[in-house]
């Protein structure tokens, strides 16, 4: 789930929350939660560090 999040993040400019949705988290923190543990930033600072 978490890598697919991180590929809208960078292919697409919807928001944070509905990409959360869309990947079945239940909301835009827990994604933020996982996001972290695994990739070691946020999903903003990683959607802003590849340019999306």
């Amino acid at each position: 789930r978490v890598d697919r999040a991180a590929g809208l993040l960078v292919d697409t400019d919807r928001p944070i929350a509905e990409i959360a949705a869309e990947c079945g988290f239940s909301d835009q923190a827990n994604l933020t939660r996982q996001f972290g543990r695994l990739i070691g930033e946020t999903p903003a600072r990683f959607r802003a560090a590849k340019g999306g």
